[in-house]
């Protein structure tokens, strides 16, 4: 990867790094949970990157793009990592508050289409986020790399012990309490576009990568029953939630007869 040099130059010399990961990050979870240690940077995921990183890891900035807590964080980096995201609109849809330009952005995608899309990036990288991720540790530790940064903790806890909520939200949390109560650990959640998701996507904790299905693309109404299915029928050991509206079930409730058949 030929931008290596330049990143690590970069990395050098800041002193308020943040990674920003998306679903194209969720197969190197264990990868950006490393290079978060070594850089001592917090980490932000969006909706498709949810439980990337433990809920509970010190580092977890959460899924909290659309908080002002969140914006603080990235406007006063002085070098973003967004590794695998599209900057979708949807993930901010709970304010519809997107956030600024970062002053230094490195932006990491299998997709050449995205690196330079939403956001203007210093450096672009055109890779795998796993194999991204594995070079840049690895480099870094040939080069006995150590960040004398000391704050990150206190930085990702700031972003998320101080989240705007609406009062709306706030009447959620009882019924999003019982659903975290009562699901085990291997369940796969799908969501909706409707307002318990919504508030849902940066509430509940969340600590396994790729069991969060919902539409972050294009915000679309009515995927999460035939999602949900879709999920039984590859996990049909694993217990699967869907949550939905009326409105977006009833676009797909011919859904149920299909999987009665299945």
């Amino acid at each position: 990867i030929q931008q290596i040099d330049e990143i690590i130059k970069k990395i050098l010399e800041s002193k308020r790094i943040v990674l920003l990961c998306g679903g194209g990050a969720n197969k190197a979870s264990s990868e950006i949970i490393e290079l978060a240690q070594i850089l001592k940077a917090p980490v932000i995921t969006t909706g498709n990157a949810r439980g990337l990183i433990p809920d509970q890891h010190p580092l977890n900035a959460g899924t909290t793009l659309p908080f002002q807590s969140c914006r603080e964080l990235l406007d006063s980096s002085d070098l973003v990592l967004a590794i695998g995201t599209e900057f979708s609109d949807v993930d901010v849809i709970y304010t519809g508050k997107r956030i600024t330009q970062p002053a230094y952005l490195v932006r990491v995608d299998i997709d050449s289409a995205q690196l330079q899309s939403a956001f203007i990036a210093k450096v672009a990288v055109q890779a795998d986020a796993k194999e991204f991720t594995s070079t840049l540790i690895a480099m870094l530790k040939s080069r006995d790399f150590v960040s004398h940064i000391t704050d990150a903790a206190d930085r990702a806890q700031k972003v998320r012990m101080n989240l705007d909520w609406t009062e709306q939200s706030k009447s959620h949390f009882v019924w999003l309490d019982v659903i975290t109560n009562e699901i085990p650990r291997n369940t796969i959640i799908s969501i909706d576009s409707t307002q318990l998701a919504y508030t849902s996507h940066h509430y509940l904790p969340w600590s396994s990568p790729q069991r969060w299905l919902a539409p972050y693309g294009l915000g679309t109404l009515g995927p999460a029953l035939p999602m949900g299915i879709g999920a039984k029928i590859a996990s049909p050991q694993d217990p699967v939630v869907i949550l939905a509206g009326d409105g977006g079930a009833l676009f797909t409730i011919a859904e149920l007869a299909t999987a009665r058949d299945i």
